[in-house]
């Protein structure tokens, strides 16, 4: 790489001139990685409300980021794109290797159902948090990372569980700790208060749904089918005729056999 230097110009504010900041470009790929990304990173902050509804929680996302890298990763990850994305309705987050659309490498997308639902931040931050280990395993272990395989490998899990936000192979985040590390450096910041009511449901091939703990729902299954209500007189009958039928002809075959 050519050791050539870059003019870089500050976003001014309402009291400030722009800023010309001349800096080596080896120093500058260290730090940002590439400059796309740190130009989207501008792009997002120069938005608000008005003209973009998730500007805000774009914007927390990646001064979160900043401050999660610091505290957790020794400062050692580049600064990544960081999207809100339509995505299946069972993933919360996506860390993405490959370049995107735009040609951007190290694309942290975020579920777009998840913000929209109103989840609260701190379950948006554990998502981040999640995908910024994959990042770390990616940028600062060397581990080769496949988009379309399974990649929470043992020492991703013990680096989430060990950061408080334990996951599962499939990579599903089981619950946010009370005392961990994340939770407790929120709070020393002044970013959560309270305690943390919330696990992730891993029964339900853990989807974006976040119960709150003591959930009063339970489970009634049918044969052919599951629903979850909070009533305690629930009453249901399966319309489901062939499955009715299925079950009856194995109940009169046990009969039969019992008599003889």
């Amino acid at each position: 790489m050519k050791n050539t230097e870059l003019i870089l110009r500050n976003k001014p504010n309402d009291t400030e001139q722009i800023n010309e900041i001349i800096i080596n470009e080896n120093d500058w790929f260290k730090k940002s990685g590439e400059r796309v990304n740190e130009e989207i990173m501008h792009h997002i902050h120069s938005l608000d409300n008005r003209v973009w509804k998730f500007s805000e929680i774009t914007q927390t996302l990646y001064i979160k980021f900043e401050l999660f890298n610091k505290e957790f990763f020794n400062d050692s990850l580049t600064i990544p794109v960081i999207s809100i994305e339509r995505m299946a309705i069972t993933t919360l987050g996506q860390y993405y290797i490959e370049r995107n659309g735009f040609g951007a490498n190290n694309h942290i997308k975020i579920s777009r159902h998840i913000v929209i639902k109103g989840e609260p931040t701190i379950v948006i931050l554990s998502i981040l948090l999640h995908e910024m280990i994959h990042q770390w395993q990616h940028e600062v272990r060397k581990i080769k990372i496949n988009n379309y395989r399974n990649y929470h490998d043992v020492e991703f899990r013990l680096k989430a569980s060990n950061l408080g936000i334990p996951c599962d192979q499939s990579g599903h985040t089981i619950e946010i700790r009370q005392d961990s590390p994340f939770v407790n450096f929120l709070r020393k910041n002044g970013l959560f208060e309270g305690t943390v009511g919330f696990v992730f449901n891993k029964a339900e091939n853990a989807d974006s749904n976040v119960e709150k703990v003591g959930s009063k729902l339970k489970k009634y299954s049918c044969g052919c089918t599951n629903i979850r209500v909070a009533s305690k007189d629930f009453k249901a009958k399966c319309l489901n005729s062939s499955m009715n039928s299925y079950l009856l002809n194995n109940f009169l075959m046990i009969m039969k056999i019992l008599k003889k």
